[in-house]
């Protein structure tokens, strides 16, 4: 608003309403978006691009935490 640059308004404010709706993913949206203003203003970065791939696969081979509260028994969760 301060720029008074109409497209770059709307599309914040836009973004700004999807993001009070209750339902929205919020962090998935905003990752979405880094990540393709990442590759399109950066496409030759290869260091980051190595990074993504490794926490990718990383979090691919992790074994699943077990989400049981100490003392439950497994079998009931």
């Amino acid at each position: 608003m301060l720029l008074d640059i109409g497209w770059m308004t709307a599309v914040a404010g836009t973004y700004m309403a999807l993001l009070w709706l209750p339902f929205t993913p919020e962090k998935i949206i905003t990752f979405a978006i880094a990540l393709g203003l990442q590759r399109w203003l950066f496409p030759n970065d290869k260091k980051t691009e190595e990074q993504l791939s490794d926490m990718k696969s990383d979090n691919k081979t992790k074994p699943k935490e077990d989400k049981t509260m100490p003392g439950e028994d497994k079998k009931s969760a």
